[in-house]
This record gives C-alpha cells, sequence and structure tokens, in this order.
C-alpha cells in the first residue's frame, strides 16, 4: 500500500490509529498549541518564531547616480500589532571625492514625533568621525 492511500485511510478513519493520533484528529487547533506549547500566549510564540518582539522589515533606500547611499527609511513594529514602535531616517551626504561627508539620524517614536537627531561628522585627513547630538 503507498503511503498516500495508508494517510487518506488514516484521514477518512479505516484504519486502526495511535490514539495521539484520534486525539489530534478531533482537537481544536488552540489545543493543539497548547499541547505543543504550554501555556503561553499568542504573543509569546509569536516572539519565540520571531526571535524579538520587534519585527523590522528591510529598509528603503535610496541610491545617487555613483550607487552611493543618499538615504534609509527604518520601521521597528510590534510582533503581534504591527504597530508602529519607531523608526528611523538617515541621509548622507558625501565629498566631492566620494568619501561621506556627514550622515545626519533622526529617530521618531510611535507616533512620529522626533525623539533624537545626531549628525555624524567625517573628516578626510583621517581624524576620528565626530557625533553631533541635536535632541
Amino acid at each position: 500500500m503507498k503511503l498516500s492511500d495508508k494517510i487518506k485511510r488514516l484521514l477518512i478513519g479505516d484504519l486502526p490509529v495511535p490514539s495521539t493520533i484520534l486525539t489530534a484528529r478531533s482537537a481544536k487547533k488552540e489545543d493543539l498549541l497548547y499541547e505543543l506549547h504550554g501555556k503561553k500566549s499568542f504573543r509569546e510564540l509569536l516572539i519565540e518564531v520571531n526571535g524579538s518582539d520587534v519585527v523590522i522589515p528591510e529598509p528603503d533606500r535610496i541610491y545617487r547616480d555613483d550607487n552611493q547611499i543618499e538615504f534609509q527609511a527604518e520601521w521597528h513594529k510590534d510582533v503581534e500589532t504591527d504597530k508602529l514602535i519607531k523608526s528611523r531616517q538617515m541621509m548622507w551626504t558625501y565629498y566631492p571625492t566620494g568619501e561621506v561627508d556627514e550622515i545626519f539620524i533622526v529617530d521618531f517614536d510611535g507616533k512620529e514625533e522626533q525623539i533624537m537627531a545626531k549628525t555624524i561628522k567625517h573628516y578626510l585627513n583621517g581624524k576620528n568621525p565626530t557625533v553631533l547630538e541635536e535632541k
């Protein structure tokens, strides 16, 4: 008997079935999840699968004609509700030689109100970049 035939016969109840499968057949999805994962809430299961309570999708980017990044926007969303937790926008400027001049970073809270802004100034002479906090 082929495996697919055995599965069909199990599903229609034509073959003897172990009690665990009988239980699973008649159980609700919620009951099966409880058996598999214990007393975890839906949120806890999402966090377990995602590895965090925040989802950070791939950022949107805009590039210049010379393929240097010019702008990037990121969104951090709640794993369960998909509500915005915070966002970040970053803008790059460059020296005529192509090296990074400044990176301007602005963070927003979930209500899209600015919570932080800073500029990272780079130098051509090898000096370490300087961070200028604005808020």
